[in-house]
């Protein structure tokens, strides 16, 4: 009698620990199906001279993308110099596994993981030789995330969807609550706010596979950008929500870059945005120009371009398949570019006279400028 309950309670303790560990293996071991065609595709002379020049003159080789090609302190928030930012690296690691630099790939995961993730498991939105930011941007885990699994569909190496499934694991442990998605952690809580241009639907889409929780954060951003536009048909959203208040920001005009990556995510969850995309087209029309700040009323509030904007927006018409208006804006975007062989930034997309090239700017062109195989 007694060997029978020695028996019963080790096969319940067994019991246990296969339930435990089920639990913590189940989110990894999900089937991927990207549906995905990966080839290595031939670049143009303009993506060709940025990225050399991105390579060369605003990448260390074990360290990562330079913010900014002239070097100086950071200024608060305000990242300067040769900083390097998790949304660098999330938009140079998309490009590569796009183009299939494994290497390169490779190089960048091991900083990802070696010198930018925290101890809570979240990504440093920001680090240098000096410091590591103890706080997380969740566009930029979400966009790592999501070259991870994209990197695992093209080269098979288990590692990077290991470390694409933890860095989300911690994302929801970390910076989700009741649905809801937030902007960051501080390292020990997280934000209250959700930054709609942060709700990356497509990589949601992507994990849900992996822990089911991401399904209901996906519905619950999918409204809150749906209902953050307040002139539909106006491709402008609001910066901010507050889901405790049910309650928007009340900015008066908004960068249109980040309304224009809301737009993008919108795009990519199967959303009509004809409207919308009539109405860039109508506005690059006037001046074959778009500014870089608007109110909702659609009027521009500043008289200044950027790179970013014809490259997000351009993606987002080559992805309707509108390649006209695509074309168009690449060739405004294209004018940016230095072609003087002698510049010091030759094949930059910044400002010959000043110097100033901006990361952000010069991967989110090559992006554009890359051919896809998948949504980047």
């Amino acid at each position: 009698m007694k060997k029978h309950k020695i028996i019963k309670i080790i096969l319940i303790i067994m019991i246990i620990i296969l339930s435990v560990t089920f639990v913590i293996v189940k989110p990894y071991i999900f089937k991927q199906n990207l549906n995905v065609s990966w080839k290595t595709e031939e670049k143009s002379k303009e993506e060709v001279l940025n990225y050399n020049f991105l390579i060369s003159k605003m990448y260390k080789d074990g360290y990562g993308v330079y913010t900014n090609y002239l070097d100086g302190p950071n200024e608060g928030d305000i990242t300067k110099g040769h900083t390097v930012l998790s949304e660098s690296e999330g938009l140079l690691m998309l490009y590569l596994v796009n183009s299939g630099e494994k290497v390169e790939f490779d190089s960048n995961y091991d900083i990802i993981k070696n010198k930018m993730r925290l101890k809570n498991g979240l990504l440093a939105w920001r680090y240098n030789n000096s410091e590591t930011n103890k706080s997380s941007s969740t566009i930029d885990d979400l966009r790592i995330v999501r070259s991870l699994l994209y990197a695992y569909d093209r080269w098979g190496d288990f590692k990077y969807k290991y470390l694409a499934i933890s860095i989300s694991q911690d994302t929801l442990k970390k910076v989700s609550k009741e649905g809801y998605l937030y902007d960051s952690n501080d390292g020990t809580t997280s934000s209250n706010l959700v930054v709609l241009c942060y709700l990356d639907l497509k990589t949601m889409e992507l994990l849900e596979k992996s822990n089911s929780k991401w399904k209901k954060i996906y519905s619950n951003s999918l409204d809150i950008l749906k209902n953050g536009q307040p002139i539909k048909g106006v491709p402008l959203f609001k910066k901010s929500y507050l889901p405790k208040e049910n309650k928007y920001s009340d900015e008066k005009d908004v960068e249109i870059v980040y309304s224009l990556n809301v737009l993008k995510n919108l795009q990519l969850a199967g959303v009509d945005i004809s409207k919308e995309l009539d109405w860039l087209w109508k506005e690059f029309s006037k001046e074959n120009k778009l500014y870089i700040k608007y109110d909702f009323n659609g009027n521009r509030t500043s008289e200044f371009e950027s790179t970013s904007v014809y490259a997000i927006c351009g993606e987002i018409f080559e992805n309707a398949n509108r390649q006209t208006e695509a074309d168009a804006l690449k060739k405004r975007m294209l004018e940016f570019q230095a072609k003087n062989k002698d510049s010091e930034i030759y094949g930059s997309f910044g400002n010959e006279q000043t110097k100033v090239v901006y990361s952000y700017d010069n991967l989110n062109a090559l992006i554009f400028l890359a051919k896809k195989n998948a949504d980047l």
